[in-house]
């Protein structure tokens, strides 16, 4: 198993590392900036859970303080310094940080990550 943490702008930003299709199971968000709500968890999705309902959602999500899921088998949980640390194994890391790297050839330092082998 490996361990990558990514630090990046905000939750869109992330999850345009998944596939559209994918689904996020077992979602718990917290959300305290809602310009009407202040604070928001999940429900404000009304259970839209595929990665392409969460992107074109009308909301940024750029005050997440609470973000845990599973998606394709890779734990995602935002840690207290407000990165995402995503937990599975190689090649599915590997996959990922293809990806950034792919995304920060364009726009240097979308991503920034880290990855911990055998953790």
């Amino acid at each position: 198993m490996e361990k990558l943490t990514i630090a990046t702008p905000c939750l869109k930003d992330f999850l345009s590392l998944f596939s559209k299709k994918d689904v996020l199971i077992n979602l718990e968000l917290g959300d305290t900036y809602h310009p009407s709500s202040g604070y928001i968890d999940e429900s404000i999705l009304e259970n839209k859970r595929i990665v392409a309902d969460i992107l074109a959602f009308p909301y940024d999500f750029r005050g997440l303080v609470i973000f845990y899921c599973t998606i394709n088998d890779l734990k995602i949980e935002l840690n207290p310094e407000g990165s995402f640390e995503v937990v599975g194994v190689a090649w599915k890391i590997r996959q990922l940080t293809d990806k950034m790297m792919a995304f920060n050839a364009e726009k240097p330092d979308l991503y920034v990550f880290k990855v911990e082998r055998n953790w």
